[in-house]
């Protein structure tokens, strides 16, 4: 029984049955061929009619089983290559120009850069990851197995600047690092005195362009994952939005002053897509933030396995489909689907 026991299925001699256990309809799936089953949690592969708010970076096969940089633009235009290595990338960094590159390639820190085209070696080493480029390109932070390093672009020596550190991001406006503790925590390293200053128990924090943070989790592990602003050093952190139920995958803010929000339910289901609006000037403790629309997506083609649809129609009873991959979106055998609630993994025999 799947889908929270609202749909059962019963498998014999290779076919495939569904029933809806409430009223008990049902019908046999048109595969013969059946060896196995297994419910599995829909993740949120595509948010149509929601624009990009800035070009994706993203790692890629480049087609000869090689992982490459790619850059996805804003503007809908097909992903380009950015990087050409010879072996595959395992770790990278963009800076705001969109095309100086920091990564990892087996033991070796390169930086990329656009004008001349060239990747060049910095530092080799093993254990390297989670590269860093500050704002301005000419510095690598990255991790190591004892520490946070410095390096400058033009090379050089690399200096530890943080002991027990990882995962290490600039935050270019406090002239600082933001990296974690060995405890988990996050924690902010100002680069000119050496002072740090614990953070929370954060999974990520972003830099905003009013010099502020954003994060996704909780101060400390007692309290509510959700959304905060951060203002270190001048003021409390402040949660602007923790949904009723599951945690934030992700989050962006937009142009608008709001922030997009996507929910990952405590099912494992996607939730809508939100956008949520902070309030200025609102207390530590208070919680201002509001979703302002929501929108659902549909699924983007199956992967690795044939997904089924359950939905209740407009005379109450449950509608099945079978989803078809589209180029640009699915559909269900019966019509078009906002979001379907389960998936139906199914393992054929040869």
């Amino acid at each position: 029984m799947g889908a929270g026991g609202r749909v059962m299925v019963a498998l014999s001699g290779g076919v495939l049955a569904v029933v809806d256990p409430v009223s008990a309809q049902g019908f046999n799936l048109p595969l013969t061929e059946v060896a196995a089953v297994a419910w599995g949690a829909l993740r949120l592969p595509s948010v149509p009619n929601m624009p990009l708010t800035a070009d994706i970076a993203f790692l890629g096969d480049d087609g000869a089983g090689v992982r490459q940089v790619w850059r996805l633009a804003k503007d809908g235009s097909a992903a380009q290559p950015i990087t050409a290595h010879d072996s595959s990338i395992d770790s990278f960094d963009i800076a705001a120009d969109g095309s100086t590159v920091a990564y990892v390639s087996g033991e070796t820190l390169w930086l990329f850069t656009p004008n001349p085209d060239i990747a060049t070696p910095l530092v080799t080493g093993a254990g390297i990851t989670h590269p860093a480029l500050n704002a301005a390109a000419d510095q690598v932070a990255y991790a190591a197995p004892d520490g946070v390093y410095l390096v400058d672009a033009a090379g050089g020596e690399p200096r530890r600047v943080l002991e027990g550190y990882s995962e290490p991001a600039f935050f270019d406006a406090r002239g600082a690092l933001i990296a974690r503790l060995s405890d988990g925590d996050l924690a902010m390293y100002t680069l000119e005195t050496g002072d740090v200053q614990r953070l929370g128990s954060f999974r990520v924090a972003r830099p905003l362009p009013d010099g502020r943070l954003m994060a996704l989790g909780a101060v400390s592990s007692t309290q509510r994952d959700g959304l905060y602003v951060l203002d270190p050093g001048r003021a409390e952190p402040v949660q602007i939005f923790a949904p009723p139920n599951g945690t934030i995958s992700d989050a962006a803010l937009l142009a608008s002053g709001a922030f997009r929000v996507i929910v990952i339910r405590s099912d494992g289901l996607p939730g809508a897509a939100s956008c949520v609006r902070h309030s200025a000037g609102t207390r530590p403790g208070e919680h201002p933030g509001r979703a302002v629309s929501e929108r659902r997506a549909p699924l983007a083609g199956r992967l690795h396995a044939r997904r089924f649809c359950q939905r209740r129609g407009h005379d109450g009873g449950l509608q099945y489909g079978l989803i078809r991959r589209e180029r640009d979106h699915s559909t269900c055998a019966r019509r078009e689907y906002p979001l379907c609630p389960i998936q139906l993994i199914l393992i054929l025999s040869a």
